[in-house]
């Protein structure tokens, strides 16, 4: 008796399952590459925000003062910094100078975002997105909120039923709803190049590079 052979249609199956595997497993690779490079690039922004903290530290202590507001990293001119740029690394890799050249540290306010209509817009239109049915005190109560947490507008804050069960701490932005008065607290935004690429842009979200703080986006450069 003869073995009987497959069909063109059950190699066809195996085919077309194979090919299914196969883009499958390839989607999962890229993913996994994909959440590792921006794990890695996270972490390398971490590091950058830390290094400019410990070397601004080190100058209030010698009675110094960081008067940037633009630190740049450049290979063909060393400054105070380049000591701390010692401990950073990328894809497994520590970082020279020459890896890092072009890289921008700028500090800002957090008050010169609540300046910007297009982050209040933005705020405005998220709140409407998750609650349309929300009155205008509401909506504004919600956004006052959010600029707390955001940190952009001064908050002054005040106990209720103080000694009391149920005494809780109010919060609001100092000034008015319609007119806050802006944080003074500080926003640090990077732009970070590695051998020229651009790898960290926390001013554009769009930008094929990672952003790692909403708030910069805003600002744009």
């Amino acid at each position: 008796m003869k073995n009987k052979g497959f069909t063109l249609v059950e190699i066809l199956a195996v085919i077309v399952i194979l090919g299914i595997l196969t883009t499958m497993a390839s989607l999962a690779v890229t993913r996994y590459r994909r959440e590792a490079d921006q794990k890695d690039l996270l972490n390398l922004h971490d590091a950058l925000q830390t290094s400019f903290a410990n070397y601004r530290t080190v100058l209030a202590m010698s009675g110094d003062v960081f008067t940037g507001p633009t630190l740049t990293i450049s290979s063909s001119q060393s400054s105070d910094f380049d000591r701390y740029i010692q401990d950073l690394s990328y894809n497994g890799k520590r970082l020279s100078i020459s890896d890092l050249d072009g890289t921008t540290i700028t500090l800002r306010k957090k008050g010169d975002v609540l300046n910007l209509d297009s982050y209040k817009n933005a705020v405005r239109q998220a709140i409407i997105d998750k609650n349309a049915s929300l009155s205008n005190e509401e909506l504004n109560k919600e956004m006052e909120q959010q600029y707390i947490k955001d940190a952009t507008c001064i908050v002054e804050s005040s106990i209720d039923n103080p000694g009391e069960p149920g005494t809780t701490i109010s919060k609001k932005c100092k000034g008015t709803s319609d007119n806050p008065e802006p944080s003074k607290d500080e926003l640090i935004c990077i732009k970070a190049y590695y051998k020229d690429d651009l790898v960290i842009d926390d001013y554009s979200p769009t930008n094929t590079a990672y952003s790692f703080n909403e708030l910069c986006t805003y600002l744009g450069e």
